[in-house]
């Protein structure tokens, strides 16, 4: 058996697992129940977007998909915000809220429609942004405008003041936040 077989037959029996003990979690936790929200229901159009680098994660994502529990972005974040609502989708798969719990991370899913503005915010978690599909524009004071694509990861620091906004795509990506994550973010 060549080296590249032996590790697609790791690679399927680690997938397996995953998806044994993902079942299983999900029969195990009584309280979680997926939900759909506006925006979440355009997760399917995020297909045509992604890129060469990121392609791998989709058929987990779709995998997923039935289970997944997104909330109202003004759930978590910049409350009040209704316009967000019909906008931003968020699906924390583990941490305190999420599929798998966990209480000093949370990993996630955000899927923001196009053409939406995340005013100026902060937060004390710090957070890692990794874009699956779509583009994101991301300004912080004192830097040079970004334009994030499928591939690129963003990293906050603590209170970092930052805005962002999508454009003419959905944006679908992987958050994390370690730290103080108990938090909601606030707006600067």
């Amino acid at each position: 058996m060549s080296e590249t077989q032996a590790g697609a037959e790791a690679l399927e029996t680690h997938n397996a697992i995953l998806r044994k003990g993902l079942s299983k979690k999900l029969i195990e936790n009584f309280n979680y129940h997926p939900a759909i929200l506006p925006a979440s229901r355009k997760l399917g159009k995020t297909n045509p977007h992604y890129g060469d680098n990121t392609a791998h994660f989709m058929p987990i994502i779709h995998y997923l998909e039935p289970h997944l529990k997104w909330l109202d972005i003004s759930q978590i974040a910049l409350a009040g915000d209704e316009e967000m609502t019909e906008q931003c989708s968020i699906c924390e798969l583990i941490g305190p809220d999420g599929l798998l719990i966990a209480d000093t991370f949370r990993v996630g899913l955000m899927l923001v429609m196009p053409q939406t503005v995340f005013p100026a915010q902060y937060h004390d978690a710090t957070e890692s942004l990794f874009v699956l599909s779509g583009k994101l524009v991301h300004h912080q004071p004192g830097h040079e405008e970004l334009i994030l694509q499928a591939g690129t990861t963003l990293f906050h620091d603590s209170f970092d003041i930052h805005e962002m906004r999508t454009q003419n795509q959905p944006l679908l990506a992987v958050y994390a936040w370690t730290g103080e994550i108990a938090s909601a973010p606030l707006l600067a």
